[in-house]
């Protein structure tokens, strides 16, 4: 039984992720009220795209190793061990995102209050992107190239939480 470290539990790259939403503004053009527009979706898909890339892999290398028939036989609760797992998922992908979503904002042309409402749902809904992939990548564990599958289960559900994030964020940023 080998310790592992937290990129090792999630195994994940979300730099891409940011790479790719800071490139967004140089492919769509310069004009600010287009980027303006599309700003909160972009730096939600990143998220998205960085918390399921690195689902697949949340319980698997347990699996395999033989970790989760230790969990199975110890007098810890199975419930605390997954709600940990998607902690750390959450702490290496979603978290970083959000922190960075205000200067990520910047090269969309957002103003201070914008800024702070894509930060603000970030930080409130990423932590649910990172349990659902979990409930999602539990389901799928046994089975063979799970990352359709899990995909299949997880993005409908993800799909409200996203426009229901959206467009609260966008309340917030033509309220104020």
């Amino acid at each position: 039984f080998k310790q592992k470290t937290a990129y090792e539990i999630v195994d994940c790259d979300w730099s891409s992720d940011v790479c790719s939403s800071d490139l967004f503004p140089l492919g769509i053009g310069p004009e600010t009220n287009l980027l303006q527009r599309v700003a909160a979706g972009i730096l939600w898909c990143a998220a998205l795209f960085a918390a399921m890339l690195s689902l697949e892999r949340l319980f698997a290398s347990d699996h395999e190793d033989g970790a989760l028939d230790l969990l199975l036989l110890s007098p810890a609760s199975l419930e605390l061990a997954a709600l940990a797992k998607c902690l750390a998922h959450w702490i290496v992908t979603g978290l970083p995102l959000a922190l960075l979503a205000p200067l990520l904002g910047l090269s969309f042309g957002l103003d201070g209050p914008a800024l702070a409402a894509v930060a603000v749902t970030l930080l409130v809904g990423t932590p649910t992107l990172s349990l659902i992939g979990g409930l999602a990548a539990a389901l799928t564990l046994g089975a063979r190239r799970s990352g359709a599958l899990l995909a299949l289960l997880a993005l409908p559900l993800r799909s409200e939480e996203h426009t229901s994030e959206l467009q609260s964020q966008s309340t917030i940023s033509y309220a104020v």
